[in-house]
């Protein structure tokens, strides 16, 4: 079945705004002005770090159920050392031993100077070898006059076969489970729901709907549906803005964020006319879904004072055609970094 994943028929992103964020201290992105945040820029940085999360993911899927196809898994490295190239042109590489123990030293130092936790290693970070840190660079912006320097640091999975703190699978075998002709089913209406948790206005809203006659091909008019089922890969992207201060010579974390990249495998089950199994091609369908903020998490980290200001995608659930909840998904999120000279 995993196999089949993998030759997957289209790729769909979708770029949603939910998140369920709070703060911590206070954040005023009215009072920033002139930031060269070069948006298009960052857009561009963000599409190529999911697509390269989604290719770890296909290969992570491949170790994990032990897939022996050498080509698929020469063409996903190919894809992954390409886009990793590519981002180094965008200034976007993994961190250096040097910058680890700057990025150490800033935890360390704003534990002393009681501006923000220390960055310690979070419990679920046990297996620190499936995880790769990057880095934006540092970049200048202009906050009420005054210069302001931030450094951007990504978190993202490594694909080992042994999944790791920001990856999750989940199956939801009974999506639809009723014999009913091909024709009728096809039509019917499924949802995703978000808990966008924006502005106090907590709860599921409908973000994403499709009808199994847009995902699935090659299924016979006279085949009945038998069930109808919906296996789901997530993977967190953490992002951490630093923001430095030169009196005291301390970068310190200001606000956290994260995106999530969605890998969905629809798998149809059916008879035909005379009760013999009908094998319809699985259907995968990628897209990423941005905490509510994370497009000016930069602006917001270099308004604030004090304090950490974390931003995250909330809870999402897939409902069938009763509008029933059938799977209930809790991104992974981490408002502070591992540390990464343990990545060493």
């Amino acid at each position: 079945m995993k196999k089949l994943f993998s030759i997957f028929i289209a790729l769909v992103t979708v770029f949603s705004l939910i998140s369920t964020c709070y703060a911590q201290g206070s954040a005023n992105s009215n009072n920033v002005s002139g930031l060269d945040l070069r948006v298009a820029e960052q857009k561009e940085i963000d599409e190529m770090i999911d697509q390269l999360i989604f290719t770890r993911m296909e290969m992570e899927r491949d170790l994990r159920n032990r897939e022996t196809n050498t080509i698929g898994n020469t063409h996903n490295k190919e894809i992954e050392a390409n886009l990793l190239a590519k981002l180094q042109t965008k200034g976007v590489r993994k961190l250096t031993h040097i910058e680890s123990q700057k990025l150490q030293k800033a935890s360390q130092q704003n534990n002393q100077f009681g501006v923000s936790p220390l960055a310690a290693t979070p419990p679920s970070f046990t297996s620190t070898n499936t995880v790769d840190v990057l880095t934006g660079g540092e970049r200048t912006v202009s906050v009420n006059g005054s210069t302001v320097k931030l450094w951007i640091i990504y978190m993202i999975p490594k694909a080992t076969g042994n999944g790791g703190p920001l990856y999750r699978s989940y199956r939801c075998p009974d999506l639809y489970d009723y014999t009913t002709p091909f024709q009728t089913f096809k039509n019917k209406l499924f949802k995703i729901y978000a808990d966008k948790g924006i502005a106090g206005l907590a709860g599921l809203y409908p973000f994403l709907s499709w009808t199994p006659y847009e995902l699935l091909s090659g299924v016979p008019s006279y085949t009945n549906n038998t069930k109808y089922e919906v296996n789901v890969d997530i993977s967190s992207k953490m992002k951490y803005v630093y923001k430095y201060h030169p009196t005291s010579d301390v970068w310190t974390l200001m606000a956290s964020t994260n995106n999530v990249a969605v890998s969905e495998l629809h798998i149809f089950h059916g008879l035909d006319s005379y009760s013999n199994p009908v094998i319809v091609p699985q259907k995968a369908r990628n897209y990423a879904v941005y905490a509510y903020n994370y497009s000016n998490i930069d602006d917001i980290a270099a308004s604030l004072i004090g304090g950490v200001y974390a931003d995250s995608v909330g809870n999402w659930s897939i409902k069938n055609d009763k509008d029933q909840t059938k799977l209930t998904v809790k991104p992974p999120f981490y408002t502070y970094p591992i540390d990464p000279l343990l990545l060493s």
